[in-house]
């Protein structure tokens, strides 16, 4: 949680008195060098709110008081004021319908409030009920990957609504169902993959930017039926083998034998796109950062001119070699080295804690134990 609130805590400090929340920030240019995080002269600035934008960032600040409210009930009051103040900038400007679905959602659960129940049953009728998905992909550039084809509607966005006190049994009966059905379908994507070492990205998608290596991005109707939808011992079954073999993709079950996450396995990225890594690399001699998972394989070098030498170091040429060899670990190559939070390392956060606990390795494949066989350095500085 408090790794979450430290994430929250940027949009609390975006946060306007009457309510809106500006989207986001932005620098005048890439950085120039590398240089630690603390040493970052840019000038940035903030982008004006948005209608949508504030819709969503009141379910995160209701999601996050639920989610405190056992341990800090100062904090999570002070979250609920926010989103109230968010939620209802955004109902004023006109929020499109779906984002106003999920704050509403999170209301209701964070205040078990008739007024919010009933706004968001409104708003599922308004948008077709159990068709909302068809609505929802119209904003796939908001969050890609759940957006394709693998949900009735973001889970997310419809959670809350079924945890909340005094929700309808019918919608959340019909909301259990969707979400049965389409992680069903997703386990199965995974499981009967058309790619020889199976994942579950669509064979006509292009792979770029980790839509190919960042195996959880598949995977949110799994993540959310576990949450609500009570499996069955089968269906538990299923989903399980189906994040297994997500999980081994990323972890070197792919055609260039990578872990595309610094830190692990005896291959794996050594210049991520990532300035603080770069600065300890040249300052120190240190590896890259651990925990970094990168994009990887990409359809084609982009066209810009620093790319060019990468591409001419290739034999065969990169455009002859098979898809799953189209990376170079290189901090040049950017649509393979960089990488997101919100596209890389959260979908790979919630794939690993999923699988956690049932597969936590015995004390003898820990540090220092009996079958302990990585042979990585320690990454700190003396």
């Amino acid at each position: 949680l408090d790794e979450a609130l430290w994430s929250v805590k940027g949009w609390e400090d975006l946060q306007n008195e009457d309510g809106s929340v500006r989207a986001g920030v932005e620098s005048s240019h890439h950085p120039r060098g590398y240089y630690y995080a603390d040493q970052d002269e840019l000038s940035y600035w903030t982008f004006d709110p948005e209608p949508w934008h504030t819709a969503y960032v009141a379910a995160l600040f209701a999601q996050a008081s639920h989610l405190v409210a056992p341990y800090d009930a100062e904090r999570a009051a002070e979250l609920l004021e926010r989103a109230k103040r968010a939620y209802a900038w955004a109902k004023t400007s006109a929020a499109p319908a779906e984002f106003l679905l999920y704050a509403t959602s999170e209301l209701a659960r964070a205040t078990s409030e008739s007024s919010y129940l009933q706004a968001f049953e409104d708003l599922w009728a308004e948008l077709g009920g159990d068709r909302v998905g068809d609505r929802m992909k119209t904003w796939a550039h908001i969050y890609p990957g759940s957006f394709r084809g693998n949900a009735p509607v973001l889970a997310d966005y419809v959670t809350g609504y079924m945890e909340a006190s005094g929700a309808d049994k019918g919608i959340v009966g019909s909301m259990r169902e969707g979400l049965a059905e389409k992680a069903g379908a997703t386990a199965r994507r995974f499981l009967e993959s058309e790619h020889a070492m199976r994942n579950a990205r669509p064979g006509d998608s292009r792979p770029d930017w980790g839509n190919s290596v960042t195996t959880g991005r598949h995977a949110d109707p799994i993540f959310q039926a576990l949450t609500v939808a009570s499996p069955s011992q089968q269906e538990a079954q299923d989903y399980f083998d189906a994040l297994s073999i997500a999980a081994d993709y990323v972890l070197g079950g792919n055609p260039g034998g990578m872990v595309y996450v610094t830190g692990l396995g005896s291959v794996s990225p050594q210049e991520p796109l990532h300035t603080d890594s770069l600065a300890f690399i040249k300052d120190k001699g240190m590896p890259p950062m651990p925990g970094i998972p990168v994009y990887g394989p990409v359809d084609a070098f982009p066209g810009p001119s620093w790319y060019a030498p990468l591409k001419a170091a290739f034999h065969p040429p990169f455009d002859e070699q098979p898809m799953g060899l189209h990376h170079v670990d290189a901090r040049t190559a950017v649509n393979m080295s960089e990488f997101t939070i919100w596209e890389s390392q959260a979908p790979l956060a919630a794939l690993f804690a999923t699988l956690a606990p049932k597969m936590t390795p015995p004390d003898s494949w820990a540090a220092g134990g009996a079958e302990h066989r990585t042979g990585l350095p320690r990454h700190r500085a003396d």
